[in-house]
């Protein structure tokens, strides 16, 4: 049952990635949301094949492009490292944007911690950390096309798939998840499925705005009581200084004058 129940869905996948190209278009239009940042190095948490950086409008100035997966690939325009997204083998704050698209869904219940917590470690202390996710409660699960299979338990969406950990979390749960590891979030952005066939019909009828295909979040390192107080002790430093150049200045004048 399962393997006909496969089978069909990887049928569907080819089919419409055949007919309209649906991966390459999916993420063309993810890449536009990073279009209007100016980053200077970019990371990107799950790579696959390296279809981010093939769909990028412009890298702007960025100097470094790496894409981190557990899947072997060579691309010439970013640098591949094969490494679990829970154990980066990358300096602290090395990047201004971190990307995540489609998979948070793709890393266990226990694992997911750790996964935002080395996002947190790579991620420079005015950069931004993007997460794509899905819509859990899209009438057409994404993953196995089943109608309303978001609304069931997380713990049987598994039995959806074999080999492989699936299940979409709530965007509460997400957000909860980056707060209580010290991110802040600032923007999120839904997003609609432009890259589906027949998205314009599913537009004009309002399906995205009761069901939109998924969230875009935007979140940044929250600062914590430690960089305020350096903050201040450097912001009384200057001002001290500017106190003793003025009255150092005062004096000069004063014995010119006599």
């Amino acid at each position: 049952m399962y393997e006909t129940y496969n089978r069909i869905r990887a049928y569907l996948f080819r089919l419409l990635d055949s007919k309209f190209g649906t991966k390459t278009e999916r993420m063309r239009y993810f890449s536009s949301f990073i279009s209007g940042y100016d980053f200077d190095s970019l990371l990107d948490i799950g790579c696959g094949m390296g279809l981010l950086f093939d769909n990028m409008s412009s890298s702007g100035d960025a100097k470094l492009l790496v894409g981190v997966d557990l899947m072997k690939t060579r691309k010439g325009r970013y640098q591949h490292v094969v490494a679990s997204a829970t154990a980066l083998p990358l300096i602290d704050g090395a990047f201004s944007l971190v990307t995540a698209y489609s998979l948070v869904e793709h890393i266990s219940e226990e694992e997911r911690e750790p996964f935002y917590r080395e996002a947190k470690r790579v991620t420079k202390n005015h950069g931004t950390f993007l997460i794509q996710l899905p819509n859990r409660y899209f009438i057409i699960e994404s993953h196995t096309y089943m109608p309303f299979f978001g609304f069931l338990p997380s713990r049987l969406h598994s039995f959806a798939y074999r080999g492989e950990y699936v299940a979409v979390p709530s965007i509460k749960t997400v957000l909860g998840s980056l707060e209580e590891n010290g991110f802040e979030v600032y923007n999120i952005e839904r997003y609609e499925g432009q890259f589906l066939p027949f998205s314009r019909f599913f537009r004009s009828i309002g399906l995205f705005y009761l069901f939109p295909m998924g969230y875009i979040i935007y979140a940044r390192v929250r600062k914590t009581k430690d960089d305020r107080n350096i903050r201040l002790m450097t912001f009384q430093h200057q001002s001290d200084k500017e106190r003793s150049l003025s009255v150092n200045s005062s004096r000069a004048q004063r014995r010119r004058h006599n």
